[in-house]
This record gives structure tokens, sequence and C-alpha cells, in this order.
């Protein structure tokens, strides 16, 4: 039995289950859910509602995020390598230091999100809208896909060789 910790408020979510690795949170409420230090590789939080979440120092590689309203979810220092964000509502969320490696971002809306520092290499990042998007520090690559006329090293990012 896992118990996941909502902040602010005395709720709880009890999952019967060993472990969060692949688990289908899709369509779930989970406001303000605190998600840090648990595996969260491979699972699925398509359609949830995901405001204000806490998902730091956290191993969400290959996580479906589609959908998902993330608007001020602290997500940074995770690694989130081959997660897809597609068409999520990812306003505000704070990617600080996150690893994003082959991560998609299709038609997401970022704006005023901060990915200061972290990894886009690989990542398609053709979002619905950037906003005052913060990419100081973060590394790109050839690979990485922006928006036709963004230029990611005026904003900061750096690419890598």
């Amino acid at each position: 039995m896992i118990r996941i910790a909502f902040l602010i408020t005395n709720k709880f979510l009890d999952i019967d289950s060993t472990t969060l690795a692949g688990y289908d949170f899709s369509g779930m409420d989970l406001h303000r859910a605190i998600l840090n230090g648990y595996c969260l590789d491979g699972a699925k939080f398509e359609n949830s509602h995901l405001r204000n979440v806490m998902i730091q120092h956290t191993s969400t590689r290959n996580a479906v995020f589609r959908n998902a309203a993330l608007m001020n979810a602290i997500l940074n220092n995770s690694d989130f390598t081959g997660s897809d964000f597609s068409n999520s509502r990812s306003i505000g969320a704070n990617f600080e230091g996150a690893i994003l490696t082959n991560s998609t971002f299709c038609n997401a809306d970022v704006k005023d999100s901060n990915f200061s520092g972290a990894d886009l290499c690989g990542a398609n990042l053709l979002c619905d809208r950037y906003g005052d998007i913060n990419i100081t520090g973060a590394l790109f690559d050839k690979n990485t896909s922006w928006l036709e006329g963004f230029d990611p090293i005026a904003h900061g990012a750096i690419l890598k060789i």
C-alpha cells in the first residue's frame, strides 16, 4: 500500500500497489499531490488534474502527461526522459534542472514555465505558446524542435554540440 499526501490539506490517496511505476493515474484529481521521490517511470497521467503537484527529484521516465492540467506544477530536478506532455496545460510549471531528453511538448501550453538548467536535447518543443518561458542555461541540441522563428540562444539556452 502506498499513501500519497496532498499539500496543505489533510487529504491522502491510498494506492493498493507496491510501486507507482507504470501506474495509471489517468483522469484523476491529483491537485497538490506530493509525489516526490517515488519511481513514476511509465506512469500514465493522461487527462489528469495535476495543478500544483510536486514531482521533485523523481524518476518519471517515459511517463504520459497528455492533456494533463499541470498549471504551477513543481517538477524540478526530475528525470522525464521520453515523457509525453502533448496538449498539456503546463502554464507556470517549474521544470528547472529537469531532464527532458527526447520528451514531447507538442501543442502544449508552456506559457511562463521555467526550464532553466533543464536538458532539452532531442525534445519536441513545438508548443502551442511559449509566453515568457525561461530557458536560461537549458541545454538543447540539433534534434530539439522549436517553434519557427524562436531563437533559444537569444533566450539563454546553450547549444550542446
